[in-house]
């Protein structure tokens, strides 16, 4: 407050929202072609826990999980408290259509939430044999 201009009073709506830092795995490979490529993370919890995972694909189905399928689960160990347990997710790019294709992995469990891994893929013309 101040002598000269007064009380001012202001209503403040505060919203908190998620971090952005959201990592991207790259693929490429011909149409027509495939390739599967294993997505290194690490998990904390210090308890065995399985992994939900789902492929959002954006447009088409260019992505999935390596055994063909949109949804499944990877079990995982228990880490140390002071050390992280390493774990690969391999992830299939199987190009419908020529040029980039995206989509998104969700890794979720019920006591730590979901995050996503961005999957961006590029698709090369073929080489055509006449």
């Amino acid at each position: 407050m101040s002598k000269e201009l007064g009380e001012f009073s202001y209503s403040l709506k505060l919203s908190g929202v998620a971090n952005e830092n959201v990592r991207t795995v790259s693929f490429k490979t011909e149409i027509g072609q495939s390739t599967i490529t294993p997505i290194k993370l690490q998990s904390f919890l210090t308890r065995p826990v399985t992994y939900q995972l789902n492929i959002i694909n954006d447009e088409g189905y260019n992505f999935y999980l390596e055994n063909g399928t949109l949804a499944g689960t990877s079990a995982v160990q228990q880490a140390t408290v002071d050390k992280g347990i390493d774990f690969t997710l391999p992830i299939k790019f199987d190009p419908s259509i020529i040029g980039e294709c995206n989509a998104s992995v969700k890794i979720s469990d019920k006591d730590i939430g979901s995050f996503f891994v961005r999957l961006r893929g590029i698709s090369l013309k073929g080489i055509s044999y006449i």
